[in-house]
């Protein structure tokens, strides 16, 4: 995994967020040749399982890159590699996670705040972005054939004035019996997830 050392300017392929949608994204397109740039506010890729301790896989039978990576988990996480339920350590996942992304030769942006895109004709082909902790704040554009957005709020379609929500739907619109009669700004909350010790 190779974090940018200047200001980086045209990519093959883009991905915003680094959680698990966005590592196996930037995964099959570097894997593929892509120029490919991950970039993420946080310090390090993983998503909710480094930031909220989100620490199961689920959703088997496991293919493809998830297979790969809970294969790779396993050869070092004790408590993974027992099966169901799989828990696993959040540093091991981040281990595994790096060394994939530097072995297929991915970009990593860290700190990135993503603020707005570039398009043209209805279509996106850039990013605007800033960089915490670092000395400047210069807003930078970097461009791409490709830009994919997995970040957890849609901030590219977002920025990119594509039509969307927050909260649910009313009753009517999906004729779901289980929605509320009007529209509100309700949402699910995080699932958190946390470990216990004795400290004495």
């Amino acid at each position: 995994m190779k974090v940018p050392a200047r200001k980086p300017d045209h990519y093959d392929v883009i991905v915003c967020g680094a959680g698990p949608a966005g590592v196996t994204a930037s995964l099959a397109a570097a894997r593929r040749g892509a120029r490919t740039l991950l970039v993420d506010e946080d310090a390090n890729p993983g998503g909710a399982h480094i930031d909220h301790f989100i620490l199961a896989l689920c959703g088997e039978p496991f293919e493809g890159l998830i297979k790969e990576i809970s294969v790779d988990l396993a050869a070092i996480d004790s408590s993974f590699a027992r099966g169901w339920p799989h828990v696993f350590d959040a540093h091991n996942y981040l281990v595994v996670v790096r060394r994939k992304l530097r072995e297929a030769g991915v970009e990593f942006l860290p700190h990135t705040c993503i603020h707005g895109t570039v398009t043209e004709r209805e279509r996106v082909t850039g990013i605007k972005f800033t960089r915490r902790n670092v000395t400047a704040q210069d807003e930078v554009i970097v461009t791409g054939k490709v830009i994919i957005d997995s970040t957890g709020n849609g901030d590219v379609s977002f920025f990119s004035g594509v039509p969307n929500r927050f909260g649910r739907e009313a009753r009517s619109e999906f004729d779901e019996s289980f929605a509320p009669e009007a529209a509100d700004r309700y949402v699910q909350q995080l699932t958190w997830m946390y470990q216990v010790a004795k400290t004495r």
